[in-house]
């Protein structure tokens, strides 16, 4: 099992990967994938995040403090609901 000094350590060399990091969300509201996400969001340079996510308000919140944490990011939501 990787250390959790190990994640912190790889998580704060994101921004060397250079600017516009692209990633792509699933349920990303709650628990460990808000967690990744913030954590992606906060050490990234310029990121490009797509979120796939049901709860549109929830979403909205989210991604209102994640522009908060990386001003620079671009967040986009999608959620298509499938035919009846």
């Amino acid at each position: 099992m990787v250390s959790l000094k190990d994640i912190e350590a790889s998580n704060s060399r994101l921004g060397e990967a250079g600017e516009g990091l692209v990633a792509v969300f699933l349920g990303a509201t709650s628990g460990i994938g808000k967690a990744t996400l913030r954590e992606f969001v906060q050490y990234a340079t310029k990121p490009r995040i797509y979120i796939v996510a049901r709860n549109a308000s929830t979403i909205a919140t989210q991604i209102e403090e994640l522009r908060q944490l990386n001003s620079d990011g671009q967040f986009e939501w999608y959620w298509k609901k499938k035919p009846k």
